[in-house]
């Protein structure tokens, strides 16, 4: 898909089983402001397909000499034929390094380069093949995973958000959980992993220096505020040790669907976003291409995508205030005008699908949150006025549930209206919010009364998890959101068990003693 818009202010500112894992195991200038199938019978089907897989890393062509750091397939729709498929892309060391061999059901694949915003920055070569869902695609040599192993039945998930780690809050290694929680995952075998934003936190500070000014994070400058752009701190070398290496082991078990966060705005992380996980790409769509950080603000449009009975519109409000701290009312207008377009082509898609839809985002449309200062905070005031303004406040009847990050915690929240419910999960590595709101929840959020549960420090000490379910669409699920101490000092522990449709009243909510 091409970018909607672009703006910029004028203020200063292995072996192939184990469900087919891999064996392996980075502007030019800164930005300136102004410038049903059960789980015996699934368990079955992988054992074929690993064996199948197997076979076919023994007979199919490789280059052994490529480099390949590590490969992973992205969930991506393609425009041109209307339909889901797979970007599946290889991380080669060295900027400018051939590109290694696709085979795409036995045969060679085309491939192409991803532009390399910075070579000193990223010295590394992202390259990438489509292939359909179910192909089967080695890299290399090596199996890379596609749908190929699902028999169309439940769909077993794993979600995260906020999962990188932020120095100046957390030791990055005895207090930093996302690695142990990529490790359960693992375990838990899935079909599909989701991540709905924020991958590279070590690249991406609020500023440059304690006394400097804060990076531009989705809202519009105050007038005596010189908003900056950080995105020359984000490079290969933070988004390998927030992500990259880390995520490996479930990268090679499963497809990916990434959602973009604020801390991949092109004020931040963008570059690497762009060339790592942006599921746009010349081989989906030649007239439009990739994306690139050309711009303070730039935009992607919403697409839809389908795995198995799972329908799902993703859409990037990674821009987007979180309070009243823009400028002033012209230029949050400003901000609603851009945002208007995404969200009613996100509708749009939403209402094209034949059944209930999950809508995936970074910012939450809705939380309940208490800060620490009183202050209560409800989701994204930006969005929120964008809603109203675009769509008379509602969101398409068939939209099923938001799941979204961003706010450092577990919330799970519905309404008692014709609003879906959303769920919040943003504590899967990152250091976590404070929330002194009551529970259970029952409190007025965006004009209507939301109920449900929050997890978060303190009342929750570690409460980091991310969640694991199983689904039969997007309107008939279950599951389970653990909590994980951040050294893996303890074994993990129910958060929240979560039905959808709600039983007895009840969205998610702590288990039972």
């Amino acid at each position: 898909m091409a970018r909607l818009d672009r703006a910029i202010y004028t203020d200063d500112s292995m072996a192939p089983c184990r469900r087919c894992r891999y064996l392996d195991r980075g502007l030019d200038r800164p930005i300136k402001w102004g410038d049903d199938g059960g789980r015996k019978g699934r368990a079955m089907k992988r054992v074929f397909t690993c064996l199948f897989l197997a076979l076919s890393v023994a007979i199919l062509p490789g280059r052994a000499d490529a480099g390949v750091v590590t490969s992973y397939s992205l969930v991506a729709h393609d425009p041109v034929n209307d339909t889901t498929v797979l970007l599946v892309r290889a991380v080669v060391d060295g900027a400018g390094a051939d590109c290694p061999a696709f085979v795409v059901n036995g045969a060679d694949a085309p491939v192409s380069k991803r532009q390399n915003p910075d070579a000193d920055q990223f010295p590394v070569t992202v390259c990438e093949a489509k292939a359909p869902l179910d192909a089967t695609v080695t890299v290399d040599g090596t199996s890379v995973p596609t749908m190929a192993g699902h028999d169309g039945g439940a769909l077993d998930l794993a979600i995260f958000g906020d999962s990188g780690c932020s120095p100046s809050h957390q030791n990055c290694t005895t207090g930093w959980p996302y690695p142990e929680l990529i490790a359960a995952a693992v375990e838990q075998q899935p079909d599909l992993v989701i991540h709905v934003g924020d991958y590279d936190y070590r690249g991406t500070p609020s500023r440059r220096a304690k006394d400097d000014p804060r990076v531009y994070d989705g809202c519009v400058p105050a007038a005596d505020v010189g908003y900056v752009s950080l995105h020359d701190l984000s490079d290969w070398e933070t988004w390998n040790d927030d992500l990259m290496a880390p995520s490996a082991d479930l990268m090679s078990l499963a497809p990916w669907v990434v959602v973009r966060g604020n801390h991949e705005l092109c004020s931040r992380g963008g570059d690497g976003w762009f060339y790592l996980l942006d599921p746009h790409s010349s081989l989906l769509a030649p007239l439009f291409g990739e994306p690139i950080c050309d711009a303070p603000i730039v935009t992607t449009e919403p697409y839809a995508i389908s795995i198995a009975d799972l329908d799902m519109v993703v859409l990037d409000n990674s821009n987007g205030c979180d309070s009243a701290n823009w400028q002033d009312a012209a230029d949050f207008a400003y901000q609603e005008r851009l945002f208007t377009p995404l969200l009613r082509q996100a509708a749009a898609l939403a209402d094209e699908s034949s059944g209930p839809v999950w809508l995936l985002t970074h910012r939450p449309f809705w939380s309940a949150n208490l800060l620490s200062n009183g202050v209560t905070f409800d989701g994204s005031d930006a969005w929120q006025q964008t809603l109203r303004g675009a769509l008379d406040g509602s969101l398409p009847e068939n939209v099923a549930m938001v799941l979204s990050g961003h706010v450092h915690e577990a919330q799970a929240l519905s309404f008692d209206g014709d609003r879906p419910p959303q769920i919040v999960l943003g504590n899967s590595g990152t250091h976590l919010d404070p929330n002194g709101i009551a529970l259970p929840v029952s409190s007025e959020i965006d004009g209507m009364t939301g109920t449900g549960w929050v997890s978060a420090i303190p009342r929750t000490t570690a409460a980091f998890g991310y969640l694991a379910a199983e689904l039969d669409d997007a309107a008939h699920w279950q599951g389970q959101i653990s909590s994980y101490a951040p050294d893996g000092s303890r074994a993990a522990q129910p958060l929240m068990d979560c039905f959808l449709p709600i039983r007895d009243g009840v969205f998610c909510e702590p288990p039972a003693p």
